[in-house]
């Protein structure tokens, strides 16, 4: 039992990696079923809002790499020459920024080159490309052309 102050396990990166499939999953589930409604529905607006999730993120990290430049500057000027460990921690979480903003990168430009594929899977010739349904009657089907004239003239 959990109790507080004590440690969780650290299950979230497994947690994570298995939501992640289940969406990846079912985003290609929809796609194969109703490919024309997933491009106009899904794909091509999440690869959007994937695109400006990473513009905002990497606004937001350079927001964090300048404040801390800023504090290094500062914990250099106003301690002295006893700024070695301060110096290094900042320099070290500074590095830290520039790879988180690589690693976004990758990982948005991998989530826009997924949902985009699914979004062409009918060019790519791995789905029928009229799989949805017409508003056309099925050939089985009768089609009532007579009508009940209940307003005849008399």
């Amino acid at each position: 039992m959990l109790r507080w102050g004590e440690p969780m396990d650290s299950n979230w990166p497994t947690v994570f990696g298995v939501l992640l499939i289940a969406i990846a999953g079912g985003l290609a589930f929809v796609a194969y079923r109703k490919p024309v409604a997933f491009r106009e529905n899904l794909g091509v607006p999440l690869a959007f809002l994937t695109a400006v999730g990473f513009i905002v993120l990497s606004f937001w990290n350079l927001g964090a790499l300048h404040a801390q430049s800023e504090a290094l500057l500062n914990a250099v000027k106003g301690s002295g020459s006893s700024t070695s460990p301060t110096v290094t921690s900042l320099a070290e979480r500074i590095r830290d920024t520039y790879l988180l903003e690589v690693y976004g990168l990758l990982v948005a430009a991998a989530v826009i080159a997924y949902l985009l594929v699914l979004s062409r899977l009918p060019e790519l010739g791995l789905v029928r490309k009229n799989t949805e349904p017409t508003s056309q009657p099925a050939t089985n089907q009768k089609i009532n052309t007579t009508e009940h004239a209940s307003h005849e003239p008399s």
